[in-house]
């Protein structure tokens, strides 16, 4: 299993480099984690990135978990309409 940290600044301009490592972890066809404490500021881009993921991982099959969230992320979780347990697809 693989485990990533946010960054504090989960905005349009960190996503790129993010997407990258994210596609990486997918590629691996290893479980991912995703702690999201660090998470201080966030935008859509930050957000639809996290979905899309979650989305990829589970066309594969693979397990993908959000956790651990920081207050900023809920909220922005819980704004977009969604809640955490979305992020997650742990195998049962």
């Amino acid at each position: 299993m693989q485990t990533m940290t946010l960054p504090e600044s989960f905005t349009i301009e960190s996503v790129e480099a993010l997407h990258s490592d994210l596609l990486q972890a997918l590629q691996s066809g290893e479980a991912l984690t995703v702690r999201g404490e660090a998470v201080h500021h966030i935008d859509m881009a930050g957000l639809q990135l996290l979905l899309a993921t979650q989305r990829d991982f589970a066309q594969r099959g693979s397990s993908f978990t959000l956790e651990s969230c920081s207050p900023t992320l809920q909220q922005a979780i819980e704004t977009a309409g969604l809640q955490v347990p979305i992020f997650s697809n742990k195998e049962a």
